[in-house]
């Protein structure tokens, strides 16, 4: 009889094949099901989104095109309560886990709600620490606290789901206590019973496991909530990449005192805190506030801070019917059945500027404000339902007022929206810019390794080429002249090459994963190559580009004729297969002195 694991595999499927991991571990059979709706699963569940979906009479296509959060939450719900208690009609439930933030927790209780009383029901969660009635009801549910956002696998997020996977297999089976508990170390994650027979959640889990092993990488906080995800999700994998650790924390008010705590206590080395929503419940009485404390702890410590504005466009109450009196005839969004939204005013906005600026004024350590002029959520944009470029203009211009004597934080404007991709890189690059202001050396050149292409990196570079947009013709014959260069955990970030054709070479291949543009590692790969050819003798070499005139400007190389060439390149793959007229010719003399490249300039 399985164990139900219930997630929403297109954000939180790292998470889930964690714990799924875990308990096959124990020797338990997984059942997985899949409540997600809108980007694709990190793996294949046993019950998909389609069948959730259509249990609950509608489909997921439908759920896509009408783009509403609430009402796909609120269907999630349904069709998972549904397919839960027909596997319980049948026998089929030994236990039931679900995690996740607002969203995960009204589908996951919604399906605990359904089982009988005594069938083992986990919910980790990161609302656990409020007002919980409307999940749990009368139920017999465990809910476990996430403290840190749901968002990656850290050294918080690891402990917590490995105590929940833990705790419904001691539920499920008193009998697994016997195997040593002592045993589950945090550091190796070693349980010591038979292996799974499956290995889905293997490789999944593995494409994190790794990084958040490493404990001598220093680590930032960052804020989350549902409406700035797309912002810090990407902000996190770009510092990831780049060798932090980041602890996302969820701006649920506890969220927030969460993270302002351990900033005090000196675990953090920088502050990437974009969603700052949790002032406007301290201000107006919303239910998620975090006090008169918040925003303050990283400017008393001195801390390196990249702040914005995320989701200050909302204040959070309960379901509908617990919204106060007085706000009854505000703008209201219903988020999912148990989270109501109200917009905040002009008048609240300039507020909450002023007491943003105060507190920033009063940091000790370097700080940033970005301000993303295209919205402040997901909601906070041209055709949903808190667009309201009032209310912005009088949050913005209360900012500017109120740093206007500070000289010292950065002020910085951008057009686009808080989920923009160019914001997120822009806050993350920031951020870092800010800590090494403060310590050079904390993060290491060589957390991004170079080496030799050797054969078995074959299909990983093909690989590598094909999703950044490039041909992978040519590669075996050249396979021995690629640089590669691998971040934590030894993923493949960027490649170049270097095709030796008599006394000419031919410079291939640049590129760079998109999360680690802008910091200089395309151009360290090329100067490198530069180098080993200018060793070799080489006197010239030339290289063929469609769009990257001026990177390669800032290399040295200048536009020449491709007819002057030609017969000295005849056999080079990119003559064979007949380069198109758009694509120009560029050359660099080596006998002159190769650029001196600034790493992560």
């Amino acid at each position: 009889m399985p164990v139900v694991l219930v997630g929403t595999l297109d954000t939180k499927g790292h998470e889930v094949a964690f714990v799924g991991r875990i308990l096959e571990r124990y020797g338990l059979e997984v059942l997985v099901i899949d409540a997600g709706s809108v980007g694709p699963p990190a793996f294949a569940p046993d019950i998909d989104r389609q069948r959730v979906f259509s249990r609950a009479g509608i489909s997921d296509e439908e759920i896509r095109a009408r783009g509403d959060r609430g009402e796909a939450v609120a269907a999630a719900a349904r069709g998972v309560a549904a397919i839960v208690t027909d596997l319980a009609f049948q026998g089929q439930v030994e236990g039931i886990l679900a995690l996740g933030g607002s969203a995960g927790t009204t589908i996951g209780t919604a399906a605990m709600r359904a089982l009988p009383f005594g069938v083992p029901k986990v919910m980790v969660s990161t609302l656990a620490s409020g007002q919980m009635r409307p999940f749990v009801g009368g139920s017999d549910i465990l809910m476990l606290h996430s403290v840190a956002d749901l968002a990656g696998l850290n050294r918080l997020t690891r402990t917590v789901l490995t105590n929940a996977a833990n705790a419904l297999a001691g539920m499920v089976r008193p009998d697994l206590l016997t195997v040593g508990i002592r045993e589950l170390s945090l550091a190796s994650d070693v349980i010591e019973v038979e292996e799974p027979s499956r290995d889905r959640f293997r490789r999944v889990v593995a494409e994190a496991e790794d990084e958040a092993k490493r404990e001598d990488r220093p680590v930032i906080a960052a804020t989350m909530f549902g409406v700035t995800t797309p912002c810090v999700d990407r902000a996190r994998r770009v510092l990831e990449t780049l060798g932090c650790e980041v602890l996302v924390f969820h701006a649920t008010g506890v969220g927030g005192q969460a993270m302002e705590g351990l900033i005090r206590d000196g675990q953090v080395a920088g502050v990437l805190d974009l969603t700052t929503t949790e002032l406007a419940d301290e201000l107006v009485g919303g239910i998620l506030s975090a006090g008169p404390e918040r925003l303050e702890a990283a400017g008393r410590r001195g801390l390196a801070q990249v702040v914005s504005v995320g989701a200050l466009d909302m204040v959070n109450f309960g379901p509908l019917s617990t919204v106060p009196e007085r706000f009854r005839g505000r703008k209201l969004h219903q988020h999912n059945p148990n989270v109501t939204l109200m917009r905040t005013t002009p008048e609240e906005n300039a507020a909450l500027g002023a007491r943003i600026a105060e507190a920033l004024g009063r940091a000790r350590g370097p700080t940033a404000l970005l301000i993303p002029k295209g919205g402040v959520s997901a909601l906070d944009a041209p055709g949903q339902p808190f667009w309201d470029p009032q209310a912005d203009a009088a949050l913005f211009q209360a900012l500017r007022d109120g740093l206007a004597g500070h000289p010292k934080v950065r002020l910085v404007e951008r057009e686009e929206h808080i989920n923009d991709p160019a914001f997120a890189d822009l806050a993350a690059r920031m951020l870092l810019e800010l800590i090494r202001e403060q310590d050079p050396q904390i993060l290491e050149h060589d957390r991004i390794t170079t080496s030799w292409a050797k054969e078995a990196d074959m299909e990983e570079l093909r690989g590598f080429l094909r999703s950044v947009g490039l041909s992978d013709a040519g590669i075996a014959e050249a396979l021995d002249g690629f640089l590669l260069a691998r971040g934590p955990g030894g993923r493949l970030l960027g490649c170049a090459g270097l095709e030796r054709h008599g006394g000419l070479a031919l410079l291939r291949s640049v590129a760079v994963a998109p999360e680690v543009r802008g910091y200089g590692l395309g151009s360290r790969l090329a100067a490198t190559l530069l180098n080993r050819a200018a060793a070799d003798g080489i006197e010239e070499v030339i290289l063929l580009t469609t769009a990257a005139h001026d990177f390669f400007r800032r290399l040295g190389f200048r536009e020449a004729s491709r007819d002057d060439y030609r017969p000295r390149l005849a056999e080079a793959w990119v003559w064979r297969q007949g380069p198109c007229e758009a694509v120009t010719l560029m050359v660099r003399n080596l006998i002159e002195k190769t650029p001196e490249v600034t790493w992560l300039s």
